[in-house]
């Protein structure tokens, strides 16, 4: 145990929100994450990437609370301690993979995928685009990454990216 606490400072910024049905980090403090991540990568020069989970929902649609747990838990599988996941809105999950390359970022998306699939069958029929993206000079910000993975869950599943 400490022998003393930290006060917060007056000036010192707010903490992270949390997505109040899963008690995620937000798409604000998920994609502040990942930059933190990305400048670390850039720095000692290791490799970053990002899972993307996105259900495909009709419009005015929502993930029932079944889908939540059902999709949280499949990422907490993939995942090290190492690993964050955040919520993007939307149906749409993110996780931020430090010291990852793209070969083992795509691995776990695949597992993720197939574990997906074969449990969905207990919840609402849903369809679910998983993919990955790694850091590279052609996606250099934390949006870049996320949207690369989408896109690379889009071609997985034969779609083509808008």
């Amino acid at each position: 145990m400490p022998l003393f606490r930290r006060l917060p400072e007056a000036n010192q910024e707010p903490q992270p929100q949390r997505a109040p049905e899963d008690q995620l980090p937000d798409e604000a403090a998920i994609l502040e994450t990942m930059e933190h991540e990305l400048i670390r990568a850039s720095r000692y020069d290791r490799p970053l990437s990002v899972l993307r989970v996105t259900a495909q929902l009709v419009p005015g649609d929502r993930l029932t609370e079944a889908e939540v747990v059902l999709v949280t838990g499949c990422i907490a599988q993939q995942l090290r301690d190492t690993d964050t996941v955040g919520v993007l809105g939307d149906g749409s999950y993110v996780a931020v993979l430090p010291e990852t390359e793209v070969v083992a970022a795509q691995a776990a998306a695949q597992r993720l995928a197939v574990e997906l699939t074969l449990r969905s069958g207990s919840v609402k029929y849903r369809n679910w685009l998983v993919g990955a993206a790694s850091w590279s000079a052609e996606l250099e910000s934390a949006a870049a990454i996320v949207g690369g993975a989408l896109i690379a869950a889009m071609q997985t599943h034969g779609r083509r990216a808008a």
